[in-house]
């Protein structure tokens, strides 16, 4: 089992175990007929996975969530002069959240990983590249504001999301835009 494998195994044995833990201590308010709105899509601009991703997130009870999301790009650049090849780039953040507060603004403090990898490869200035592939994990948070009707609709978010890998910190921000259901 690699290193990446084993970090993300533990990170989502911890999330599950706390959000069962802390659900049995919940007192969750809910609509009339019982429920609230569980499920949201969104698409993120900027945020966790830098340039953009488009995720789910699950509320396993009122004031908490887990969510996954992903990124993918790749460019190519057919410049003699400087790089000639492809680049791919595939970044997912895997975060655990905590909404503060009630109703349907609320203060968002979460935390987790951004597991990423890259591949590519071509000529610098006329000499060759080998082939590059790699993967690694960074830390990631935010803290930030979210409107998210409990009875499902629209879903905005705004926060500060800063990333940290090694030795790289990027102070960071992202918006959401979508649904809850």
């Amino acid at each position: 089992m690699t290193t990446l494998s084993k970090v993300l195994l533990a990170f989502l044995f911890l999330v599950g175990t706390l959000s069962h833990q802390l659900q049995a201590q919940e007192v969750t308010v809910t609509n009339d007929d019982g429920s609230f709105a569980r499920n949201s899509v969104f698409v993120e601009l900027g945020g966790n996975a830098l340039l953009y991703s488009v995720n789910y997130d699950h509320k396993f009870f009122d004031h908490a969530s887990a969510r996954v999301g992903a990124m993918y790009f790749s460019v190519s650049a057919d410049d003699p002069n400087s790089f000639d090849g492809r680049v791919s780039v595939f970044l997912a953040p895997i975060m655990a959240n905590y909404l503060v507060g009630d109703g349907n603004s609320r203060l968002e403090v979460g935390a987790g990983l951004v597991v990423g990898g890259a591949s590519g490869g071509g000529t610098v200035d006329n000499e060759q590249l080998d082939d590059f592939g790699g993967g690694g994990v960074g830390f990631t948070s935010t803290v930030g504001y979210r409107l998210q009707p409990r009875d499902g609709g629209f879903l905005f978010r705004v926060g500060f999301t800063p990333v940290i890998a090694p030795g790289t910190f990027i102070p960071w921000f992202g918006l959401s835009f979508g649904a809850t259901f």
